[in-house]
């Protein structure tokens, strides 16, 4: 297009407010184009600034939950150390109790065998203590008869005291005849 200086010269009035029209037509045209297009951007911008403040929004919770998950970590960590610690103590509190166990063990072997010495002299006492019943019974048995025995012995000496006695008197009853017999004679 020549300068405007140009076609002012070049071209009549008329036709210079034909071209000027034209300009001005296809001005109001790119204006209508860019006023479109600039309603779009407007949309644009707007959805972008709501897609922006959702993004900042995510983002401040976001960073709230990196400062939980800090601070859970930071208590993972913690517990991480405590169990840690629990794990060493219960590891020293096993070993103590082997050792334990062990002496145990040592204590409980000479007395398991001390056991099993007294069980096989309980059992020997048992025996034994059959046995002297078994001869308790015999010696009760034989003290019954025994007794038995004396009764019939002490009635058999009243028995003979009682002849004897008689025995004694016939004696002195003949001794006094027999005196009287000799003195008689």
């Amino acid at each position: 297009m020549p300068p405007s200086n140009e076609i002012t010269t070049a071209i009549p009035a008329k036709q210079q407010i034909v071209v000027l029209e034209d300009a001005n037509a296809e001005l109001r045209h790119r204006l209508t184009e860019e006023q479109d297009r600039s309603k779009e951007m407007e949309h644009e911008l707007c959805t972008l600034e709501k897609q922006l403040n959702a993004v900042q929004a995510n983002i401040a919770k976001l960073e709230i939950d990196m400062t939980q998950l800090r601070e859970l970590n930071t208590a993972l960590e913690e517990a991480k150390q405590a169990l840690a610690n629990n794990n060493a103590a219960l590891k020293k509190d096993n070993q103590e109790l082997g050792e334990a166990n062990q002496e145990l063990t040592d204590v409980m072997l000479p007395l398991m065998e001390d056991n099993q010495g007294l069980t096989k002299n309980v059992s020997e006492l048992h025996a034994t203590n059959q046995t002297l019943l078994d001869k308790n019974a015999k010696l009760e048995t034989a003290h019954k008869s025994l007794r038995d025995k004396t009764t019939k012995l002490e009635t058999a000496h009243k028995t003979v005291c009682d002849k004897n006695a008689k025995l004694e008197t016939a004696h002195i009853t003949l001794r006094d005849k027999n005196t009287k017999l000799e003195t008689a004679h």
